[in-house]
């Protein structure tokens, strides 16, 4: 997990602004999801090492106890910002 937490040290996942790709935006629709719930996925999810891809591409996932969901995304860390590639949702804890 060397490289993810060297990623993780450089950027600030509390203040650094959050940008959807038009796929993600898409999917928004389709798959039910909140554009809040994928942010709140970004700032406080953990990471799920086996399927991050190096350099800079990350998988989150955050459990939303009041409505019993899972969310997951897929970022790309860029230079000052999160970008976010693709979000889908789990019922239950993963």
């Amino acid at each position: 997990m060397g490289w993810i937490e060297d990623v993780l040290s450089k950027c600030n996942r509390h203040r650094w602004p959050v940008v959807f790709e038009p796929h993600a935006i898409m999917r928004q629709g389709e798959r039910g999801i909140e554009p809040r719930y994928m942010v709140d996925a970004v700032r406080k999810g953990r990471v799920i090492e086996h399927k991050c891809e190096y350099p800079r591409k990350l998988c989150l996932e955050y459990y939303e106890g009041k409505s019993r969901m899972t969310y997951g995304v897929y970022i790309v860390v860029e230079q000052s910002f999160f970008r976010v590639k693709t979000g889908w949702t789990k019922r239950g804890r993963s």
